[in-house]
């Protein structure tokens, strides 16, 4: 049930408080002036239910992409721990170290970088270019580990791969939905209580039901400032506000990183003559 009011609230929050007051009072004033009118209820979709779903739908094919992306940057880096864990013969232990504390680092300024505020951006990005070059070296150094150039090839393409897997979250992070169309969006939301008074007023002209204007310009302000919170909601799927933001979960990568089973390895190796 807690869940339930939470969800509720991200919907149905102050403004959407601030917007039906405004409903209201306006329509209030129109009847009581007779400023009325019989509008075109069309207007409100072309000027404010399509650009609300459009940015909608826009956010969230980003942040299904965001998913996706994340999803692939954690199983290459979970392939390099793999590659430098399991390929290199136990004389090079210490490549398996080192591997080990540069994608924990890798994972945990990724993390820093999407949770913190834009002016820290920069910072952390530099902090994850470094860990990639470190990354980069590492797989040079394997060469003395009697790695194939194959195995060696391999090994990069996994590291190619998180960088571009990176640069894209990191484009769904800067480059948002139109910020004009969220301008118009809003602008309308809020000069829609006084633009559509009239219309609302119009509707109190038979005194018999005048609840029916009053309910029509609380529902109206209901719909439209909800769907502006969903889009709200689904435009940063990283900052973890909204109920639908990517989870951050470090420590699913650091379970893989945490097995080691290095004796486990040197035997399958035995008995299978690798």
């Amino acid at each position: 049930m807690t869940n339930l009011f939470r969800s509720l609230w991200m919907i149905i929050n102050y403004k959407t408080l601030i917007i039906t007051f405004l409903s209201i009072i306006t329509t209030y004033i129109c009847k009581y002036f007779n400023f009325v009118g019989d509008l075109p209820i069309t207007l409100i979709g072309t000027a404010i239910i399509f650009p609300v779903v459009f940015s909608i739908n826009s956010a969230y094919k980003r942040r299904e992409e965001a998913i996706m992306y994340y999803a692939s940057f954690k199983s290459n880096l979970i392939s390099l721990f793999y590659a430098g864990k399991n390929w290199v013969d136990r004389d090079f232990e210490e490549y398996r170290k080192n591997i080990k504390n540069v994608l924990q680092d890798t994972m945990q300024n990724v993390v820093e970088l999407f949770l913190k505020v834009p002016s820290e951006h920069k910072q952390f990005e530099s902090k994850i270019y470094r860990c990639f070059d470190e990354i980069s070296l590492f797989i040079q150094t394997l060469r003395k580990a009697n790695i194939s150039p194959g195995e060696l090839s391999r090994i990069d393409q996994y590291l190619t791969k998180s960088v571009t897997d990176f640069e894209k979250l990191k484009q769904i992070l800067y480059y948002r939905t139109p910020n004009s169309m969220r301008t118009y969006s809003i602008f309308f939301l809020y000069s829609f209580p006084i633009l559509y008074a009239p219309y609302f007023a119009y509707h109190l002209k038979d005194g018999t039901y005048p609840i029916i204007g009053y309910t029509s310009a609380i529902l109206y302000s209901f719909v439209f400032v909800s769907l502006v919170n969903i889009q709200e909601q689904l435009e940063n799927p990283f900052d973890q506000i909204g109920e639908d933001d990517i989870i951050f979960d470090e420590q699913e990568l650091q379970i893989v990183l945490d097995s080691e089973a290095r004796d486990s390895v040197e035997n399958f190796k035995k008995m299978h003559n690798i």
